[in-house]
């Protein structure tokens, strides 16, 4: 009888466990190609400098609405995938929302198509790279923050040529790349080397989520 009872609550808590306790196998990761079409420029100059907190701003012209809020990277220069339409730039930081901004640039984005604000060149700016997955967190397991989790290098010299992020919860990565060949690699993939073409947005990276072990 007693064991007939243990049975019965066991079966019970298995039935009540969430499924983030659970095993699963190998599950594929599908993951779309990135907008190729948005707006490149440069900050300093006047605007905002400082890569620690997001300055440049992409507003809706029509509603006034915030859509995008970007930092700028280290070499002082912002990209913003954005489709086809008109927008408010703001580079200041300053001001909210669009009606208190003062000098906010007009700019419009075709589809396809990369607008390369101040001078940049298409190679600052490319139209091509890589994007993926570095890895799938098990569900159920809170994470925050960003880390570095892919890089492209000379595939001669191993020189490091560019790096992306990963937000911890969602660890994705897009990295602009001009046309050429790359040694390629993310944080939990192997090195692989590549060929990126013009146009064109090659997925590397993490293509099946390992099984998840059950959470004690």
């Amino acid at each position: 009888m007693l064991r007939a009872i243990e049975a019965a609550v066991l079966a019970a808590v298995a039935l009540a466990t969430p499924a983030q306790t659970q095993s699963r196998g190998r599950e594929p990761l599908p993951l779309s190609a990135p907008l190729n079409s948005g707006v490149c420029g440069l900050c300093g100059a006047g605007r905002c400098s400082a890569s620690n907190y997001r300055c440049v701003r992409i507003f809706d012209p029509a509603s006034g609405g915030l859509l995008q809020n970007l930092a700028c990277n280290e070499a002082g220069e912002f990209r913003a995938q954005l489709p086809a339409g008109r927008y408010a730039l703001d580079r200041t930081g300053v001001g909210f929302p669009l009606s208190n901004v003062r000098d906010a640039e007009e700019i419009e984005i075709r589809s396809g198509q990369w607008t390369r604000l101040d001078g940049v060149s298409p190679a600052r700016c490319p139209d091509s790279g890589v994007y993926g997955w570095d890895y799938r967190p098990c569900t159920g397991v809170k994470l925050s923050g960003s880390y570095t989790c892919a890089w492209a290098m000379d595939p001669r010299t191993g020189k490091v040529l560019a790096s992306a992020q990963c937000e911890k919860g969602y660890p994705t990565f897009v990295m602009p790349l001009p046309p050429g060949r790359y040694t390629v690699k993310s944080s939990h993939s192997p090195e692989r080397t590549i060929e990126v073409r013009a146009g064109q947005w090659q997925r590397v990276g993490a293509f099946e989520a390992l099984p998840c072990l059950p959470i004690p």
